[in-house]
This record gives structure tokens, sequence and C-alpha cells, in this order.
């Protein structure tokens, strides 16, 4: 299905090969996309449940080569690949050594974690072992910038939160100087806070930073340009998103009520993986998935939740949620992760139309679950360039 309802891609190149994408007439080409269609293989790792690492809410996953780091409800829990639990990180709270994560990152090359504690305020640094080594105050602490950030080439790069219309959009900041090195300016007009009181609706304020093939990729809301970089002196444009029709301005998301300007589309989300460039285009919702290797795409409009779900036909099991997958950022490389409550699973088991056969895997994962279990992680294998 996905080979025969592919779409080309009207694309142009500048002379610097970078890449133009037009996406202003999106129209569905799928009714519903396969697991098979842009992925080779998939797996199932149940997380040990025990009274110490018991999880609530699932807020980010991390996989490095050894490790499954999993923040929780201020709390990050570390487990292996197999799903044995090792350890949690801190003890949640305001004392000595404690801390509650907003959000998280991991830097591979030092074998580090980086925690931004909402409490104090600061950037917490653990290894690997889960040993404190340091923490530093927020560079910026006037502009939320612990909530979706990463570090890389040790530099500390973040987004800054939207509601507050900042100056600055991405920066980065150099841990080993101690001073920032890049800040994106935003250009745009002052708009009266009573107006954007009124009239502002909710939409992802992150989700645009990304890393790809040991590049930074970032992408302003309301500007058609991704751009690419490694230490910040180097950034170059990557694509470019033409939305020239129904481009949705800064003034108007900021401004006018969102049932006036429906028709008007921006980039909300993307990843990227050595095959495929994935990218949720919104307020009304649209998933377009590029084939690096064919230049053609696909496009799925997701009205409903079940829209999202990619059908997993290659073991019968649950589908797989692309928005949750966008949302929470539960990608790198050519892997995107999920996860499966056991309550879920064992209610789909039982019931009258379940999919699920007697042969798969997950019917025997099944067996093994109770409904109190912690989750089942989702580990799929994107296809990749063919050789």
């Amino acid at each position: 299905m996905f080979i025969s309802c592919k779409g080309e891609v009207n694309e142009s190149e500048t002379k610097n090969t970078i890449k133009v994408f037009d996406l202003d007439d999106l129209n569905p080409t799928v009714d519903k996309l396969k697991l098979s269609d842009i992925a080779e293989s998939i797996e199932y790792i149940p997380l040990e449940t025990r009274d110490d690492c018991l999880l609530g809410n699932i807020n980010g996953i991390k996989f490095t080569d050894e490790y499954v780091f999993i923040m929780g409800v201020g709390d990050i829990f570390q487990f292996d690949h197999h799903g044995k639990f090792i350890r949690r990180l801190f003890r949640v709270g305001k004392g000595p050594g404690e801390c509650y994560a907003r959000d998280f990152a991991i830097d591979v090359v030092n074998s580090q974690i980086y925690v931004y504690d909402n409490f104090k305020f600061k950037y917490n640094i653990y290894n690997f072992d889960g040993e404190f080594i340091n923490s530093f105050d927020d560079p910026n602490p006037d502009n939320n910038t612990g909530s979706h950030f990463m570090v890389q080439n040790n530099q500390l790069v973040f987004e800054v939160s939207d509601y507050a219309i900042p100056q600055n959009f991405v920066m980065s900041y150099d841990i080993g100087l101690g001073e920032f090195v890049y800040m994106y300016e935003n250009n745009y007009k002052e708009i009266d806070d009573s107006d954007v009181q009124r009239k502002k609706w909710s939409v992802w304020n992150s989700g645009l930073l990304r890393s790809f093939d040991n590049k930074i990729l970032f992408k302003e809301k309301f500007c058609d340009t991704l751009y690419q970089t490694t230490y910040f002196k180097d950034v170059t444009p990557r694509y470019v998103f033409k939305l020239d029709k129904n481009e949705l301005t800064f003034e108007d998301y900021h401004t006018v009520f969102i049932k006036e300007i429906l028709d008007k589309r921006f980039i909300v989300s993307y990843f990227e993986t050595s095959r495929y460039v994935i990218v949720l285009n919104g307020p009304l919702s649209y998933i377009w998935i590029y084939d690096k290797s064919a230049n053609s795409a696909v496009v799925i409009e997701a009205s409903t939740p079940e829209d999202w779900d990619l059908e997993n036909d290659l073991d019968s099991g649950p589908g797989i949620s692309l928005l949750t997958i966008l949302a929470l950022g539960l990608h790198s490389g050519d892997y995107i992760y999920s996860y499966l409550e056991p309550l879920s699973l064992i209610e789909a088991l039982d019931s009258e139309d379940s999919s699920i056969g007697k042969d798969s895997r997950m019917y025997e994962l099944v067996q093994q679950l109770s409904e109190n279990d912690n989750p089942v992680l989702v580990k799929v294998k994107l296809k990749s360039i063919p050789n």
C-alpha cells in the first residue's frame, strides 16, 4: 500500500542543494498506514515491576547502547535493555541531592544525564552509575529553558516556550565556557498582551528541536526553513517547507480565534531518520511521510485518535501511535519508541474481536502480565535506505 499510494514529491533544489518541499495542498493519499510499510522489526521490553520502580505516567524515554532512561512524574528510572530495573536516579524533593525532573537529556559521549530540576531551577548532572556530578543555574531563567533541551558537543541547546512570545526561540549554551554562543532571533511585531490572552489557542510549544546524524536540527514554528548545525558556527538551511497559500502567521496564531483560521497551516512537529522525514502539519492534522530513497511521500489525515495509529501487522499486536512519538519526541536514529499499558493489553486479548493470535509474541507476552505491572516498552526499527 505504501508503494502504490505514494505521490511523487514536488521538490526543487537551490544552488546549495537545499530541498524544498511544497506542503501547501496536502491531500490524504492513504486511509491507513501499516507498520510494515515503514518498519522492518518490532521489539517488546516488559519493564520490571517492583515497589521501588512503579511507574505512573511516562513523560520521556531515552535509549543508550546499554540503558533505557524513563521519566515519570518528576522521577527518572534506569533500566537495562531487557527491562531489568537498575536504579532510580534521585529522590523527588527539594532537599540535598533531591530533584524534580521537568525534562532530561543524555550526553552519550560523556555517559552523563542532564536533568532540569523544576524545584531549584538548576541543571543537575549525573553519570550512568547514578552518581551526582554537579549542577549549574539555569542560564536563562526568565525564558523557561528546561522544558525541551538536548546536550550535544558540550552544548546545552534548548527551545524557549512561545507562550511568553520570547525574543529568541533556540539558544545554545557552551557548558565549558559558561556562556551563550548562539541565539536565534525572532523578528516579530509586538502584540498587545490583552489580545494574546483573549484569543490565544493551544498547540504544542516544543517539538521543533531535533537531532539526526550528529546534526542539531531546529525550526521556528512560523518560519518555513529547517536549519542544521553542529557547533552553531555553521548554521545552514537543510529543508524548506513551503506553505505559501495557507501559511499561518505569527500574528494570526496569537490574536485570531481558532475557528477563523482552520484552513491555515504550520509545522507542529517533525523528526528525521536515515530514510524518512516525518512531519505533523496542523492545526487540522496531516502526517506527511517523505521517503528519501523514492523521492515520494504519503499523507495521512488524522482527525481522530485512531488515525494516528500505525496498524501493527508485524506481529498482530496493538497499533503504534505516531501522535505519542511526535509529541514526546520518542525517536532516535532509525528507531521509534512507544509503550503499552498491561491492562489495555489484557483487555485487548480478552475481547471477542481480538487480533492477537495465539502463536504471536504478543500473546505469549500478555500471558505473563498482570494489570498492575509496569508498562511494556515498544522499540521499532524503521526501514533504512536500500543498498
